[in-house]
């Protein structure tokens, strides 16, 4: 590994250049030369990269420079400054010799081109004192050999420059001459070597370029600037900001007197007026029970006929009008009736006499009264079902136990199911309990006292009621406390009753008491908050909310973690009121 690597440092190379012919240098030491006023020096972060690079190679560092930035960063590190020996007197051959190389070697160069490189070098130091230190040094280190011949062609310039500043190095002991350059005379050799633009050491390494001669500054500085620009239009277009506010809460409790009518289509709160409706619902329900008793009986059979008038007038039939069978058996209609024109009605027949002759199947009946006379062909009955019950002697019969027993199921049941259907056609509609229900006259195969070996029975239940919306009442109470304190009414916990007063059929509605206990809040404008917080921070949100009554507390968030304010366009801006609490 070559002993010693000397790098003298331009004004203008870049630390990655400087960093780079560092660690790729295998000598054991490496002095540094720095000139006055290099950006170098500003950044302590150089020296520690450039310590820390030692540290692991085993380099020692020493640097040269009379700029005190560079002094106090390279001491800082723990690096050797170089400075030179004590004065001493010259050997008058050796400063000559001294003098003479340093010329020819500016001059071998480029003679053209050694005004501009003296230059160079000799800003490196300006102070005469360090020129003699460096003539005292050269006395010190050089070791004399026969320097090589230089052409008789070659002209030094008209003006010769005055010799250049050397590095200020530290004192060693004084060489014998032997026709060799000292290490100052090498520094300048490798000087003017490493003065084309870019070279550090006798490395070359060319700036870079980006498509032949374009400079990578013209690409690097649009980047940037797209990466500002769209940094500043993150920063002002994807601020948001979500206050949530909390509103002072009070108890409330009163009561409401309120119609609910069929008649009505809409919400009337001056008058404490709402729409109702009217449900209707009717269940039949049916069931067969044994004749538990037994007695002798004569007992005519009976069943339904329906009669038919095909003439284009009605006819009124008589009680006890007779219908007779083809083979001659007569039933009798119960009650009057009347038989529309080109009609029909149904109508229930009993047997002329009692006995098992009159339980016939269904059957075609003529009018024998009618007989004789054209309406004798224009009507008829016909029963589409067996007549039944006709009977002399023992048999089972239906007792006053059976049928209070049968009737007293059956209405239970056909109350609950009317009820049943009622609440499921009801929904979301309120009425009142127990609901108004009535059960219809029972059907029966048999009444107490007759023959049948079981009882069949039906009864019918109805059940009508007006009932009305829950929502409705939310807005007539509502109504009441926008009245009376501008209040909100919170919904959570909120106990609603009703009491029926009185209900009128004829109107179709109801009159009932409604008892409300809860709480309320105080009602606040959002619009105009939404007008006055833009633009205001957390402190002068803080401020805004405290002055507000109505306001238990606010949270509010602002995102993205930059934003500081509120977004200035009320549409970035989510305000929202919590009464659930």
């Amino acid at each position: 590994m070559p002993g010693t690597k000397i790098l003298n440092i331009q004004k203008n190379d870049s630390f990655d250049e400087v960093f780079d012919a560092f660690s790729r240098t295998d000598a054991q030491e490496v002095i540094f030369i720095f000139p006055k006023g290099t950006a170098f020096g500003r950044d302590a972060s150089h020296f520690d990269a450039i310590k820390a690079e030692a540290e692991k190679s085993g380099k020692l560092i020493s640097v040269m420079s009379a700029d005190p930035n560079i002094i106090e960063q390279a001491s800082a590190n723990g690096m050797t400054i170089l400075q030179a020996a004590t004065p001493k007197k010259r050997d008058p051959a050796v400063a000559e010799l001294a003098a003479t190389r340093r010329k020819q070697q500016v001059i071998a160069v480029a003679p053209e081109d050694a005004g501009k490189r003296i230059r160079d070098i000799v800003s490196l130091e300006n102070d005469r004192d360090v020129k003699i230190q460096e003539a005292d040094e050269e006395e010190q280190d050089i070791e004399i050999s026969r320097p090589p011949e230089i052409p008789e062609t070659v002209e030094p310039p008209a003006t010769p420059p005055p010799p250049p500043p050397a590095p200020i190095v530290r004192p060693v002991p004084a060489a014998p001459v032997s026709g060799n350059f000292t290490d100052i005379e090498r520094l300048w050799e490798e000087e003017e070597k490493r003065q084309t633009p870019g070279v550090i050491g006798n490395s070359p390494k060319p700036r870079r370029k980006f498509f032949g001669s374009i400079s990578k500054k013209f690409f690097i500085i649009p980047f940037v600037l797209a990466v500002l620009v769209l940094a500043a239009t993150m920063y002002v277009t994807l601020g948001h900001a979500k206050v949530i506010i909390t509103p002072r809460t009070q108890d409330v409790s009163f009561k409401l007197k309120i119609t609910a009518s069929a008649t009505i289509q809409d919400v009337q709160a001056e008058f404490d007026k709402i729409p109702g409706q009217q449900f209707s619902i009717q269940k039949d329900v049916a069931g067969s029970y044994p004749s538990t008793s037994q007695k002798e009986v004569a007992q005519k059979a009976t069943g339904k006929i329906r009669i038919y008038n095909t003439s284009k007038e009605s006819q009124k039939l008589v009680a006890t009008t007779r219908f007779a069978t083809k083979e001659g058996l007569i039933f009798r209609i119960p009650a009057t009736i009347t038989v529309p024109a080109s009609g029909s009605i149904e109508s229930v027949a009993n047997a002329d006499r009692p006995g098992k002759e009159y339980n016939i199947g269904p059957a075609r009946f003529t009018i024998p009264g009618f007989e004789g006379t054209p309406r004798y062909d224009l009507f008829y009955a016909v029963s589409s079902e067996p007549m039944t019950g006709g009977l002399i002697g023992t048999a089972k019969v239906v007792s006053e136990q059976d049928y209070i027993k049968a009737q007293e199921e059956l209405t239970t049941k056909a109350k609950q199911e009317a009820v049943l259907a009622l609440k499921e056609q009801l929904g979301n509609f309120t009425t009142f309990e127990p609901y108004d229900i009535t059960v219809g006259i029972p059907i029966v195969n048999a009444k107490a006292g007759e023959a049948a070996d079981s009882l069949e029975m039906k009864i019918q239940a109805s059940v009508s009621t007006i009932a009305f919306r829950p929502d409705d009442v939310l807005l007539l109470i509502q109504r009441y406390l926008d009245k009376n304190g501008n209040l909100e009414l919170i919904t959570k916990d909120l106990d609603v009753s009703h009491k029926l007063l009185s209900t009128d059929t004829t109107t179709k509605s109801v009159r009932f008491e409604t008892t409300v206990k809860g709480r309320a809040a105080g009602k606040l404008d959002q619009q105009k908050i939404l007008k006055e917080i833009p633009g205001m921070n957390e402190t002068d949100l803080e401020s805004y909310f405290k002055s507000i009554d109505e306001v238990f507390k606010a949270k509010i968030m602002l995102s993205p973690f930059w934003v500081s304010d509120v977004p200035k366009n009320p549409k970035k801006i989510e305000l929202s009121i919590d009464i659930s609490s």
